[in-house]
This record gives C-alpha cells, structure tokens and sequence, in this order.
C-alpha cells in the first residue's frame, strides 16, 4: 500500500487562508494612511476602520478555527484517538473540476467528504484534481472527526 496523506507530514497548510486577511489588514491600513494624507472625508475614512476591521476579525477567527482543527488531528495522531478503517471504496461521488460539491465515498459504511477549495487539515485531493481515491480501489484510512488523517491506497 503506498501512503498517499498523512497529516503528520503535511504541515500546517491552511495557513494561507488564515493568513489572508492579514492583506486585507495591511491595503486598509495603506489607504487610510494615503486617505488621511489627502483629506478624505471622514465618512469615507469610517469605511476604512470597518474594513481594516474585519480584515481583524477574518484573520483571528481564520486561526482559531484552522488552528484548532489541525492541532487536534495532530493530537489525535500522536495520542491514538483516532479511528481506522480499512476496505473498499463505494459510493464514490467524485467533485467536478469546478468544483460546486464535495467528493464523497464511504468504506465499511464509514463517510468521508471533502473538497479542494475547503480550508481543511485533513485530505482533501479531489480525483478531479489528482487525487488517489476512486470506485472499488482499497483503502487504509485514519480518521478523526471526519477528517482524513492518514490515507494510503493499494495500487
């Protein structure tokens, strides 16, 4: 079986989406600083904390959220809580390169779903963009709450 995830390797790597709202943070601050140069009026001004603001927010509630997700798959990893499954893939439900829909598939009656353009710190290679699972490929799987931890696939 050929290991295709494991979120052990694979680093914190939602960190770019957490991480964009610090842009959102630094064009705000950037033309307020020219809007205050130039005199702009203080409505437009007040557009601009509201702005700079949610960039704030976005980018604490980002990492708490990301964060906390890929510290206890981590944890769950290290600790053993996670469950296994090992068998069949059926009921694959593949995402269409555009996405619009989660990929989905279930061994022994266990689900899984997931997508490309999620924030997620579990697998999420979606067949439409390279990812390894199909209909009836055998599978080893770690999971925890819902997230795929661990994935390898038999060629």
């Amino acid at each position: 079986m050929k290991e295709y995830y494991n979120v052990l390797d694979s680093g914190y790597g939602v960190l770019g989406f957490a991480a964009s709202g610090l842009g959102m943070i630094a064009i705000g601050i950037i033309v307020l600083i020219l809007m205050r140069k130039f005199n702009a009026k203080r409505s437009q001004q007040i557009f601009m904390y509201f702005w700079i603001g949610f960039g704030v927010l976005w980018t604490t509630f980002a990492f708490i959220g990301t964060g906390s997700e890929y510290s206890s798959s981590i944890s769950a990893m290290k600790n053993g809580t996670y469950k296994e499954v090992e068998g069949i893939v059926e009921n694959f439900d593949p995402m269409p390169h555009s996405g619009h829909k989660n990929e989905s598939f279930t061994v022994k009656g266990v689900k899984f779903e997931y997508s490309d353009f999620g924030p997620s710190s579990g697998f999420n290679n979606t067949k439409s963009h390279g990812g390894p699972i199909d209909e009836g490929k055998y599978v080893k799987i770690k999971y925890y709450n819902g997230l795929i931890l661990q994935l390898s696939v038999k060629e």
